[in-house]
């Protein structure tokens, strides 16, 4: 008898009563190849064949299991009858699927039994084919529309078996498009196109780890899913009145041409995070509900926010509809209080070499802890990066820190892995008592040393192929899981080769050999090197070689190589038009991906117009534009599906999103990426005509010390501390002539200022010869008060004669050893001369 067995670290099959029983391993028996045969899972000590059961829809394992051992996860499934020679017990299974805050799960509970009504045992066959692209078609955006996945050559549409299973596909379908905002699926009447079944747990990132059914026994509707992913238009913004500071107050957003308070029935500290994080507050202190709120007067709006914390707005959250009564109780409406300023350092403590320990952040003039809680391999990721090590091996929880070990500043961090460091991931500030409910403080392991080169190979040109890194003196591959478009166009930018074009889940250059180097990459797409990202590096994550990631690029020709601000009032201000392969064209946003266009980017655009700060930046739509989005509302909150109607705009677009990291001069030194969807908003960028003339330091211990004041329409203002790091300083102390930056203190360490706050954000290099030249923004739509005022710390002047004298001495000191030269080579010279004489006579 042949037995293929495997061992599964992840299935954890769910039972009564709230435990987890994980199941270690299955098996699959009497088959032709070792991704075929009979289903038998391992059950308190004994195997067993799982049950063939008719009113079923899949089956108790996940398709990340089966890809992990090289198998795909497109099923035929056969119902088989027990042969005499091979009796058995039977499991059986119930699929049971609900949604917790924020997901959307489906877990199997399972029973041994012997008896199965069917009288039949699973049979599986699984190919090595998986789902290599999703797509939603015939929908009123790029994030609605029936959901088709492409696999075995073409595209098939997705069965609709019902609100629970639905929910799971929509859901993992939503984070593959990089739309995780989930508000509904529709169950739409198929037509004559054929539809495949599939199965996913929630947890998955792709539906390439999900189960699809090309051919089985259960019984399935011939109903096709359709989605609705986000709704566009929704990129609201957020503020907290009625508190002492701009950082604390009751939540409200402005939707529908007013402000109105919002609705939060869950526990978690997740929304408050996400408004702190967007509104450039620091971190997240407190939730405070209705009874402690500054004010309940006005509006409500008829929506309950889910946040997952890694969300940069609260536009970005989970919004659900609940009409006509939003706030089921008066506690629901909720305020914020954010702690104002971020921690601004970062060190690793207590490991065998500096690139690993337990994290200390440095925060009010003291170092202290992070706790455990939500601590992962994305939160590693970015102190890697900000430690100056290589790539993130582990997230580790270090036990046995005592009472004396000085504060636990932080709690709770939600990073996404793309944050250059830890003080730009929205987390929890334990102000109050510095008490960590747990004893776990957070650690990392880093990579010593990062890759140093990337390379694309088996592509028509060194534009597009598989890609390889070099790490340790080896060639290796990266792992497809959660690679997406901002890795690609780092790549790209680094190779010279232009925009990517697309992130190839499915590697049509073929699988590679040797070590797979990098699991995941988190990059923002600003990064000019792959090895400016983070990344995780893991042995015990196992990766095949037929998820091996490819890239392809334009070429550098076909790079954004100039912009301009069209219809605008002034020269400043306007339409954003890009230049790129000959053409100009109106740039865009995908109306559900408002990180395409950001601050930075519009920094960049104002810095290589010769204009000043940037001012506003949004996504604008026309009224012949918004057609196509009219029957949206009705579509979302009553299922009605009405088809796209095609406008035939006159406008030239090219569909381009760049990623800068705000320090750029020019555009051309920006990443970017050729994108496909169809646009329907432009780019409108409002630049200050003028930049600040002029930089100052007061109250500080001597003149090379002290506040940051620029000059700005022949006014002195402070400068915010939001993002404040020492390549700002390091311009500052060179502009005054104050030599090097020793120190960017932040959180109004020389006193509070006074007058407007005229920088909210700076972005320098650390090249620049002036402060001017740095990129900025200057808006009122981020609260900044003088508690936050940017300091800066030089190691002092040079003074003219100190500089005169020493000069004075180095110049003699040379003047005099290149004569003492000379003079003992000409006296080596004439002794050299008398002794050869010498030896002739």
């Amino acid at each position: 008898m042949k037995e293929i067995s495997f061992l599964l670290t992840s299935l954890c099959l769910w039972i009564p009563f709230g435990s987890c029983y994980g199941v270690p391993r299955i098996r699959l028996m009497d088959g032709n190849s070792s991704c075929s045969g009979r289903l038998e899972i391992l059950h308190n000590d004994s195997w067993a064949a799982v049950c063939y059961q008719p009113s079923s829809w899949t089956i108790p394992i996940t398709g990340k299991d089966l890809k992990q051992k090289g198998c795909g996860t497109v099923l035929q499934i056969f119902p088989e009858v027990p042969s005499r020679q091979t009796p058995v017990p039977f499991l059986k299974y119930n699929t049971t699927c609900f949604t917790p805050l924020g997901d959307k799960i489906c877990n199997h509970s399972i029973i041994q039994t012997d008896s199965c009504e069917s009288k039949k045992y699973i049979l599986i066959n699984s190919s090595s084919s998986a789902i290599s692209d999703v797509r939603l078609v015939n929908g009123n955006s790029s994030s609605d529309g029936t959901l088709e996945i492409f696999f075995n050559h073409s595209w098939h549409r997705v069965s609709s078996e019902g609100h629970a299973r639905d929910f799971t596909v929509a859901y993992v379908a939503c984070k593959q498009l990089d739309h995780p905002i989930m508000i509904k699926v529709l169950s739409i009447s198929s037509g004559s196109h054929h539809v495949v079944s599939v199965a996913c747990s929630g947890e998955e990132n792709h539906l390439s780890d999900c189960l699809s059914y090309a051919e089985g026994p259960f019984s399935y509707t011939s109903q096709h899913l359709g989605v609705v992913c986000s709704q566009p238009g929704l990129n609201f913004r957020s503020r907290l009145v009625g508190g002492e500071t701009p950082c604390v107050g009751q939540v409200e957003v402005f939707v529908e041409d007013s402000w109105k308070m919002i609705c939060y029935e869950g526990q978690g500290i997740q929304p408050a995070v996400v408004v702190c994080k967007e509104l450039r507050c620091g971190s997240a202190v407190d939730v405070v509900r209705k009874f402690g709120l500054w004010s309940t007067a006005g509006q409500v709006w008829k929506y309950y926010f889910e946040c997952q914390g890694q969300e940069s707005k609260l536009s970005q959250c989970r919004h659900n509809w609940k009409g006509a009564y939003p706030c089921k109780y008066a506690e629901d409406t909720v305020g914020v209080t954010c702690s104002g300023s971020s921690v601004s350092q970062v060190r690793l403590m207590g490991g065998k070499h500096s690139c690993e320990g337990t994290v200390e952040v440095y925060y009010n003039n003291t170092w202290g802890t992070v706790c455990d809680h939500e601590w992962d391999i994305r939160d590693a990721a970015v102190v890697c990066r900000q430690a100056g090590c290589g790539p993130a091996t582990e997230a580790t929880v270090e036990a046995g820190i005592g009472g004396n070990s000085g504060p636990v500043w932080l709690d709770n961090v939600f990073c996404t892995g793309t944050e250059a460091d830890l003080s730009l991931c929205g987390s929890q500030m334990l102000l109050q008592n510095h008490r960590c409910n747990s004893s776990g403080r957070a650690g990392v392991r880093c990579s010593s040393s990062g890759i140093t080169n990337v390379r694309l190979v088996n592509g028509s040109s060194h534009c597009g192929g598989r890609l390889e890194v070099y790490y340790d003196s080896e060639w290796g591959t990266v792992c497809n899981e959660d690679w997406d478009v901002r890795d690609a166009a780092v790549v790209c930018k680094q190779l010279g080769c232009g925009s990517a074009v697309e992130d190839t889940q499915q590697n049509p250059f073929g699988p590679g050999s040797g070590p797979v180097w990098l699991k995941r990459v988190f990059c923002s797409g600003s990064e000019s090197h792959l090895s400016q990202c983070g990344s995780w590096m893991s042995q015990q994550f196992a990766c095949s070689h037929i998820y091996d990631i490819g890239v392809t690029c334009l070429s550098a020709d076909a790079a954004i190589s100039n912009v301009r601000l069209v219809n605008g009032k002034k020269r400043c201000d306007g339409k954003l038009e890009i230049y790129s392969n000959n053409i100009w064209g109106r740039a865009h946003s995908d109306l559900h991906d408002h990180a395409l266009w950001d601050l930075p980017d519009a920094i960049v655009v104002c810095k290589h117009l010769g204009c000043g700060p940037v001012r506003e930046v949004t996504p604008k739509q026309e009224a012949y534009e918004g057609k196509t989005y009219g029957n949206m509302r009705g579509f979302e909150l009553f299922g009605d599906y009405a088809p796209r109607e095609e406008e035939h705009l006159n406008v030239k677009y090219l569909p381009r999103s760049m990623f800068c990291s705000g320090t750029e001069s020019s555009v051309s030194q920006c990443a970017s990426k050729k994108m496909t969807l169809q646009p329907y908003q432009h780019i409108y960028i409002e630049c200050s005509d003028s930049g600040v003339s002029g930089v100052r330091l007061v109250d500080g211990d001597s003149s090379c010390s002290g506040r940051v004041e620029v000059n700005y329409s022949n006014a002195w203002g402070t400068v915010c501390d939001y993002r404040w790091d020492i390549e700002d300083a390091t311009v500052v102390c060179r502009e005054l002539g104050c030599g090097s930056a020793v120190e960017a203190p932040r959180g109004a360490r020389f006193k509070a200022g006074s007058g407007p706050v005229w920088l909210k954000a700076v972005f320098c290099s650390g090249n620049e010869a002036k402060f001017s030249q740095c990129g900025s923004e200057m808006s009122d739509r981020y609260p900044c008060d003088h508690s936050r005022d940017a300091g800066v710390i030089c190691s002092g002047q040079e003074h003219f004669w100190t500089s005169v004298v020493l000069r004075f001495f180095i110049y003699t000191f040379v003047f005099a050893s290149i004569h003492l030269g000379f003079f003992l080579y000409g006296y080596l010279e004439d002794k050299n001369k008398k002794a050869s004489r010498q030896y002739r006579v």
